[in-house]
């Protein structure tokens, strides 16, 4: 038994070693031979590298090892991996034990397509029909047999990105053994539909067409009107402007300012290299407004674009606030209206998304392990996914949220108005725990 483990560990990792670190790969191959007990044979006939990478601030190397069967991946079944100095330091198996014998059907004979998968998703989330006309599909992925398993579908009508189409094994209910598991073939669909507050993902039987999940892959957050009382605070002394801000330089609650109750703005000079020196860490992108295409003169670059959303447009309506020598120091008053702190909130929602980026770039949330950035800088990962954080956005009140789509893709996170008249762009609890959401799901599986 061990002998044919080994054999096919030696397959399906060694083979594919010229993606990867060759002694990272021999020291797992070598774990999961002397820890037979982790996956059986027949689990692991199909299994996949996932992904792998080095991270650059920890140096610590990450695996992910995927389930699949007849050449479809598992959902969520990943084996994850972390080994330091060649040693496997921690690992997590969740793959489905003796999976083949749990299997509905079979993926070789499907009766729905992506496209009439995802006619069907539209039609379970009440959205017109007509709006699901695929004029095109494109960048499809098929196995040996011909068998298509991923596909992006363009329906403009629906959404102004494509539509994902995922073919998966999928857990359903057993009706005879509820403690059971079964796995059926599922389309999954997931696409973002004009209102923003939603990106769905739903989940479409391959076999019969009937919609087996549904899930919104924005994660809404409800904070209640104390998390962003901020009134009652003096701010006499953040009103005022510098007569001769330094150069790149913002007005912000910076940290470890929470929100406006906890103390006053400051003026804030070159922070890039604040938490990654400059040559080590995200700092050698020049800067938080560069994108690698250009210096911008507004609230973007490499890790955000901040703006206001007041329309609920889901995209900037402008470069504003701008400023030609990057320095973005705006009047703030809790006193005022929104439209009067629109710029003082959205050069505070910029910032702070680009602090969190570099703190976490630090401890391990770099390029390769799929963090936001433009530009990957030659490190690994997936570029043009910066976060478009929407301030003051109109979808909403009383509410944050973020979405998150798999590396490679832009996320976004929404900040909404208090009716209690403050505005959650200048929390930064808020905002760090939106982000939060983003960090994680990108970190969660491989």
């Amino acid at each position: 038994m061990k002998r044919k483990l080994l054999f096919i560990l030696l397959t399906l990792i060694g083979g594919s070693s010229h993606l990867y670190a060759q002694n990272e790969i021999n020291s797992l191959r070598n774990y999961l031979q002397e820890n037979s007990g982790i996956i059986s044979q027949s689990d692991a006939s199909e299994m996949s590298v996932s992904s792998a990478y080095r991270s650059p601030s920890t140096g610590w190397y990450h695996m992910y090892m995927q389930q699949n069967f007849e050449g479809v991946p598992v959902y969520n079944r990943i084996i994850t991996a972390v080994l330091v100095e060649n040693e496997v330091r921690h690992l997590v198996n969740q793959f489905e034990s003796d999976f083949e014998t749990r299997v509905i059907g079979s993926s070789d004979k499907l009766k729905i397509s992506p496209e009439t998968a995802l006619l069907n998703a539209v039609r379970s989330l009440n959205i017109a029909e007509s709006k699901a006309v695929v004029q095109s599909t494109r960048n499809t992925k098929s196995l040996a047999s011909g068998k298509v398993i991923k596909a992006e579908l363009d329906a403009p009508a629906l959404s102004s990105e494509p539509v994902q189409a995922q073919l998966y094994w999928y857990p359903v209910s057993n009706p005879e053994n509820p403690t059971i598991k079964q796995f059926t073939a599922v389309w999954n669909i997931e696409f973002e539909p004009e209102d923003p507050s939603n990106v769905w993902s739903v989940f479409v039987n391959a076999n019969d067409g009937s919609v087996v999940e549904t899930i919104d892959r924005v994660v809404h957050c409800s904070f209640g009107e104390s998390a962003a009382e901020h009134r009652k605070h003096n701010t006499s002394a953040r009103n005022q402007i510098a007569s001769t801000p330094p150069d790149s330089s913002y007005r912000v609650f910076d940290y470890p300012l929470e929100s406006p109750i906890f103390g006053n703005r400051t003026l804030v000079s070159k922070p890039y290299d604040k938490f990654a020196p400059m040559g080590t860490g995200p700092g050698t992108s020049n800067g938080w407004h560069e994108d690698s295409v250009a210096m911008n003169n507004y609230l973007a670059g490499n890790n955000v674009w901040a703006y206001q959303d007041v329309n609920s447009g889901n995209a900037p309506v402008s470069t504003n606030p701008s400023s030609a020598n990057l320095n973005f120091d705006f009047s703030y008053s809790t006193d005022s209206t929104s439209a009067s702190n629109q710029n003082a909130a959205v050069t505070n929602l910029f910032y702070w998304n680009n602090l969190i980026h570099d703190v976490l770039w630090r401890y391990g949330f770099d390029e390769p392990s799929g963090n936001f950035q433009t530009s990957t800088m030659g490190r690994g990962g997936l570029g043009s996914d910066y976060v478009r954080a929407e301030a003051q956005d109109g979808g909403g009140t009383n509410n944050a949220n973020f979405f998150t789509p798999v590396d490679g893709q832009r996320p976004r996170m929404q900040m909404y108005l208090w009716t209690n008249g403050t505005d959650g762009d200048f929390d930064n609890g808020i905002i760090a725990h939106e982000y939060g959401h983003g960090w994680s799901n990108r970190l969660t599986g491989g």
